[in-house]
């Protein structure tokens, strides 16, 4: 009896693993504002779940000019994310010296939404069609 249950137990727990694990991607949002460092991406206090975002996470840079005023900016090191979506008004610079990695798809409302200084790649055959062009150099 012990080893049908220990069979019947093993067999839920890989059943629903597969579940567990196919969405391991997280949504994240921009806030901003965090005193001394106000537009830092690296910043944790700066995300709505208070991690900073890595190659895991869905960004959602959101307009903040009703609430910190402060669009994110990434000064350095090299950032990688799995999809990045920016809202319109909302802005996202990188600088020269840095990098940031979108995995899957990047979408924005316009060209000037996204200030490129550093480097930037996307790496996904289907981009949305405004995302062709990338702003300054």
């Amino acid at each position: 009896m012990k080893t049908k249950n220990l069979l019947a137990a093993s067999l839920l727990i890989f059943s629903i693993l597969p579940f567990s694990t196919a969405n391991a991607q997280n949504e994240t949002r921009w806030i901003g504002g965090h005193p001394g460092q106000e537009n830092a991406w690296n910043c944790q206090q700066n995300w709505s779940d208070y991690k900073v975002p890595d190659e895991f996470s869905n960004v959602v840079i959101e307009d903040v000019s009703t609430t910190s005023l402060y669009h994110p900016v990434i000064h350095s090191g090299d950032v990688a994310v799995h999809s990045l979506f920016i809202e319109s008004n909302a802005e996202l610079t990188i600088e020269a010296g840095s990098s940031l990695t979108v995995y899957t798809y990047l979408t924005r409302p316009s060209a000037r939404s996204l200030h490129v200084k550093g480097w930037m790649q996307v790496l996904n055959e289907h981009l949305v069609p405004s995302a062709l062009a990338i702003a300054e150099k």
